[in-house]
C-alpha cells in the first residue's frame, strides 16, 4: 500500500480504507469482460491513480470523496461502477410512464456535463441523456419521454426545472454523484444540489460520490450532510492543502504601473489563436475582491468556433478559493451600434444561437424587463430565459427581504412563472439586445435572405456611450487648427491606429478626392506590417444629402461588371434574383461591380458567425454555397443600392431615383433631433 500510493501521490484519510486496487481493467475479474472489453475498444486499458483506488471502495457500497484536479480520470471513476451495478440489477428496464433514473450525475457547467455524458454514450451499455440550460428543453424533455434513460447527467438548474414539471422522479436513484463540487458550491448551487437530492432515497439506501479540487473547511461543511458519516476520502497530493497544476506554465511579470498597457498589449501581440502549443498567461499578486488578499488571473487568447478570437480571464484565489471567468472580445469596436428585435413565436425560436457582450442590453417589453450590462456569454434565447429564472430563483430564496414580504414574494412567484411560460414557448414575445459595441449577434434562421421575424438596426453612438467604450478622444489642439480644404485634395494625411485583425500599431492613410460626375469622398486604407491585414473604407465628404438615393443596375455583360461603385455605409443592397437583402455594412466602399459581389459573401459570413462552419445547417450550407457561386458569376442578376444618405454612385447608371426619406430612416440617423431654428434665423440676418 505504501509505495503504490507513494508512487502515484495517494493520500487516505484513513488507511484502513485503502483495497486492493484496479491496475488493468482486462485482467481484474471485478471488471465484467462485456465492460472490460467495451473500455479496450475506447483504448482504457490501464486504471489511472483515481481510478485505481477509488473503483473498489465504490463497489465497496460506501460513500467516496476524492479530491483530484481536472484531467485526472475521475470520470471513469464513477462511471464504470455505476455501469457495474446497473449490469447486476435485473429492475432496470422500467415500464413505468415517467422516467426513474438510477445514477444521477450533477455538474456545474454544461460543458464537464456533455464530456461525462459522451463517456457513458461512447462505452454504450446503457442509455443515458445530458438535460442543462441554454439548449432546446422541448427537445430535452422528449428524451426523457422516449429514452427513459437510467442515467442523467445535468447542471443543477436544468434538472430542478424537470423535476418540478414531474419529468423526472428520483425515487429510485441509489447512485449520486456530484462531480467538481467546490465549483458548483462556489457558484450558488448548493440550494438547488441540496433540493435535488432530497428526493433521492435516504443515505442508508442512497451512494453518493463526490469529487472536488479541494478539501478545504468551506467545502467540508456544505458536503458532510449529504455523505454517509463512513465515507471514504482520497487525495491526489495534499489532503487538506491546495495542488498546483503541474501542466500549467506560470510566468511573473515585474513592471512599474504606467507600463503595463503596454506590456500586455506585447503579450497578447505573440499569441496565435490557432497555435494550440501556447501557453496561458498567469499575472501573480492580483487583488481578489472577496478576501483582500492576492490571487492568480489567468488570460488565454483562443478562437471560439464559428464566431470570432476572444480573451478568455479566470482569476482564483488560494486563500478563499474564490473563483471569477470573464469573456472578453479580441476585436476591435465596430463603427456603430447594433440593435436586434425578435420576435419569439414558437419552440424552434428559443433555439436561436445568440452572442451577448458585456456591453449589450437585454429587454422583453412585454413583461416590462431588462437585463442590464453582465459578462459576456454565447447562448440561446432559451438560454438567456434560464439563466435569468436562475438568478430570481436564487434570489427568492436568499433574500431575506422576500422573505418577510408576502407581497413582494408573490409578485416575484408571478413574475417567474410567467418567465417560464415564454421559456416553454407557449406564448409568444418580444427580445431585444441593444449592443453598443455593436458586436452582439442573434441567428438569422433564414440567412442570407432576411428574416421576417428578426429587426436588425445599426445606430450612431452617442459621445458619453463612446466615452463608456473608452474610445472618445478629444485634441487639445483641435479648435485652434484650422486647414485649408483646397490644399488637402493634393495631400495624403495618416493617422496613427490599431491593427483590426492583430491589433498592432499601425497607420491609416486617409485622402480626400473626387469621383466624377459625383462628389468628394474620403478614402481611408489601414495595411498592416504585422500580419499583413489590408482594410479600405469610404466616407462621403459632403454630409448627408436632403434626399435618399436608389440606383438599379442590370449586369448585362463584362462591362458592367467593371462598372466604378461608391457604397457608403448607410447603403442597403438587394438582388431581387436572389432573394437577398443586404443592411447597410458600417462602412462604405470604393470598388468596382464585380468586387461589390465579392463584398457581399464577406459582409454575409462576418455579420453571421453562425452561416459557416460545422455547426451550420444544411440547408444554410448549401444556401451559401449556391449564393457564393452566383456571386462569383453576377451576370443577369439585377442589384439594387439603397442608401437613405443619399451618398451612393454607380459609374454611368440609367436607373437613379432620388426620394423622400421616411421618419423612420430620418430617426436612425439623427435627423428628427437636429433643431436648425437657430441656424435659419442666422441666415435670414
Amino acid at each position: 500500500m505504501e509505495s503504490f500510493c507513494r508512487e502515484h501521490g495517494l493520500v487516505f484519510e484513513n488507511p484502513d480504507d485503502f483495497m486492493d486496487p484496479v491496475i488493468d481493467y482486462q485482467m481484474d475479474k471485478r471488471i465484467p469482460s462485456k465492460l472490460a472489453k467495451k473500455l479496450a475498444e475506447l483504448n482504457y486499458r490501464k486504471a489511472k491513480p483515481i481510478q485505481s483506488v477509488a473503483i473498489p471502495i465504490i463497489l465497496d457500497k460506501r460513500d467516496f470523496v476524492g479530491k483530484a484536479e481536472t484531467g485526472s480520470g475521475k470520470t471513469l471513476a464513477f462511471v464504470i461502477p455505476a455501469l457495474i451495478f446497473m449490469m447486476e440489477d435485473d429492475d432496470i428496464e422500467t415500464k413505468s410512464a415517467g422516467c426513474y433514473p438510477r445514477v444521477m450525475v450533477v455538474s456545474p457547467t454544461r460543458e464537464l456535463a456533455i464530456q461525462t455524458n459522451e463517456v457513458i454514450e461512447s462505452i454504450g451499455l446503457f442509455k443515458s441523456i445530458c438535460v442543462y440550460g441554454g439548449a432546446s428543453r422541448m427537445t430535452q424533455y422528449s428524451e426523457l419521454r422516449s429514452k427513459k434513460p437510467p442515467i442523467i447527467v445535468g447542471t443543477p438548474g436544468r434538472i430542478n426545472d424537470f423535476l418540478e414539471t414531474g419529468s423526472i422522479h428520483l425515487s429510485k436513484c441509489n447512485y449520486f454523484v456530484l462531480d467538481e463540487a467546490d465549483r458548483m458550491f462556489d457558484m450558488g448551487f448548493y440550494p438547488q444540489i441540496k433540493k435535488i437530492i432530497d428526493l433521492c432515497p435516504p443515505i442508508p439506501k442512497r451512494q453518493t460520490l463526490l469529487f472536488s479540487a479541494t478539501w478545504i473547511e468551506k467545502v467540508q461543511e456544505l458536503a458532510d450532510p449529504l455523505l454517509n458519516p463512513n465515507r471514504s476520502l482520497v487525495s491526489i497530493g495534499p489532503l487538506y492543502g491546495l495542488k498546483a497544476c503541474i501542466d500549467i506554465k506560470q510566468h511573473l511579470f515585474l513592471c512599474r504601473e504606467y507600463d503595463k498597457k503596454k506590456l500586455l498589449e506585447e503579450i497578447f501581440r505573440e499569441f496565435d489563436a490557432e497555435d494550440p502549443n501556447d501557453d496561458m498567461t498567469e499575472i501573480e499578486n492580483c487583488y481578489c475582491v472577496n478576501c483582500g488578499k492576492d490571487g492568480t488571473t489567468r488570460m488565454l487568447l483562443t478562437d471560439i468556433p464559428f464566431f470570432r478570437q476572444v480573451v478568455v480571464m479566470s482569476f482564483e484565489c488560494s486563500y478563499c478559493n474564490f473563483r471569477n471567468n470573464e469573456l472578453q472580445p479580441a476585436n476591435k469596436i465596430a463603427e456603430k451600434g447594433i440593435r436586434y428585435e425578435l420576435t419569439v413565436s414558437n419552440v424552434k425560436d428559443l433555439s436561436r444561437q445568440l452572442i451577448k457582450t458585456e456591453w449589450a442590453h437585454v429587454k422583453i417589453p412585454e413583461l416590462d424587463f431588462e437585463i442590464k450590462q453582465q459578462n459576456s456569454m454565447i447562448t440561446t434565447v432559451e438560454g438567456i430565459l434560464q439563466r435569468t429564472i436562475t438568478g430570481l430563483e436564487y434570489s427568492l430564496q436568499n433574500n431575506e427581504q422576500f422573505n418577510n414580504d408576502d407581497q413582494q414574494q408573490k409578485a416575484m412567484i408571478d413574475f417567474i412563472e410567467k418567465m417560464r411560460r415564454l421559456q416553454n414557448g407557449s406564448e409568444t414575445f418580444t427580445l431585444i439586445i441593444e449592443d453598443i459595441s455593436g458586436n452582439s449577434f442573434i441567428e438569422n434562421f433564414l440567412a442570407p435572405q432576411s428574416d421576417p421575424q428578426l429587426k436588425v438596426t445599426n445606430f450612431i453612438r452617442t459621445i458619453d456611450e463612446d466615452k463608456l467604450l473608452g474610445i472618445y478622444e478629444i485634441d487639445p489642439n483641435e479648435s485652434s487648427q484650422t486647414e485649408n480644404s483646397t490644399d488637402l485634395k493634393d495631400e495624403v494625411l495618416q493617422f496613427p491606429t490599431n491593427c483590426p485583425n492583430c491589433n498592432a500599431p499601425c497607420f491609416t492613410n486617409m485622402k480626400l478626392t473626387k469621383i466624377p460626375h459625383f462628389k468628394e469622398i474620403i478614402i481611408m486604407a489601414t495595411n498592416c506590417e504585422i500580419c499583413g491585414n489590408r482594410t479600405n473604407e469610404v466616407k462621403s465628404g459632403a454630409g448627408i444629402e436632403s434626399k435618399g438615393v436608389r440606383i438599379t443596375i442590370n449586369i448585362q455583360n463584362d462591362d458592367d461588371l467593371k462598372k466604378e461603385v461608391v457604397r457608403s455605409d448607410t447603403c442597403n443592397i438587394l438582388i431581387p434574383e436572389l432573394s437577398l437583402t443586404l443592411n447597410s455594412s458600417g462602412s462604405g466602399r470604393y470598388t468596382t461591380i464585380q468586387g461589390l459581389g465579392m463584398n457581399i459573401i464577406d459582409d454575409l459570413q462576418r455579420t453571421n458567425p453562425f452561416i459557416d462552419g460545422d455547426s451550420t445547417r444544411d440547408e444554410i450550407r448549401k444556401k451559401i454555397e449556391k449564393l457564393k457561386q452566383r456571386l462569383t458569376d453576377m451576370i443577369g442578376l439585377t442589384i439594387i443600392l439603397d442608401d437613405p444618405c443619399g451618398n451612393s454612385f454607380v459609374e454611368q447608371a440609367n436607373n437613379v431615383e432620388h426620394y423622400e426619406r421616411s421618419w423612420e430612416q430620418n430617426e436612425e440617423l439623427g435627423l428628427n433631433d437636429i433643431n436648425t431654428d437657430d441656424a435659419n434665423q442666422t441666415l435670414t440676418k
